[in-house]
């Protein structure tokens, strides 16, 4: 059965924070956005698919993009928190 599912991060403010999320293979992200001051993806995924790991990247703005040969990022929404003044990029990361 297909439906959409809702995860909620927890960036650290200044620093790039690696998220690491369960969810079935295959979901189809919807977006991130800001939720009553909370970062939150919303993804469509199959509930009978297989749990998986996930990684993400939060990186906010102005903090050094470390990269590195093996890791590929896909860039997938910036959010806003606290009127603004905090930007953070959301990507998935990916083992080459």
């Amino acid at each position: 059965m297909k439906t959409i599912w809702k995860f909620t991060f927890e960036p650290a403010f200044n620093l790039n924070t690696i998220i690491n999320l369960e969810m079935p293979d295959n979901p189809e992200i919807l977006c991130v956005k800001n939720q009553d001051e909370e970062i939150c993806l919303w993804a469509i995924v199959e509930t009978t698919n297989e749990i998986y790991h996930f990684t993400f990247d939060i990186i906010p703005t102005g903090t050094e993009l470390i990269d590195s040969y093996n890791i590929k990022r896909t860039y997938i929404d910036t959010v806003l928190l606290n009127d603004g003044k905090l930007v953070f990029h959301i990507f998935k990361r990916e083992i080459k």
